[in-house]
């Protein structure tokens, strides 16, 4: 099953949708596509991210814009927390 999204959002056009039902066994069973390091918030322990996100995130941003590279390591709502802060 599938809605064909993929299909459509594909810029080359290589991503087919086709409708068909596959009864055998390894349709069936589940199956890893991709699997990356969970990182939880150093602050509070919730895991926002995987730790190859934050790190293309890091690399896209190094150089183009000042910001302090560890305020990635905290999720969202403890960046917003962390921004207001007096500075110490």
């Amino acid at each position: 099953m599938g809605c064909g999204l993929c299909a459509r959002a594909c810029p080359e056009g290589v991503v087919e949708v086709k409708p068909h039902l596959a009864w055998e066994g390894s349709a069936l069973r589940p199956r890893v596509f991709a699997q990356a390091e969970a990182h939880a918030c150093p602050a509070c322990g919730r895991v926002f991210a995987t730790r190859q996100a934050l790190e293309a995130v890091r690399a896209r941003l190094e150089g183009r814009v000042p910001f302090e590279p560890h305020i990635l390591d905290l999720c969202p709502d403890c960046r917003v927390v962390r921004a207001v802060e007096p500075v110490r």
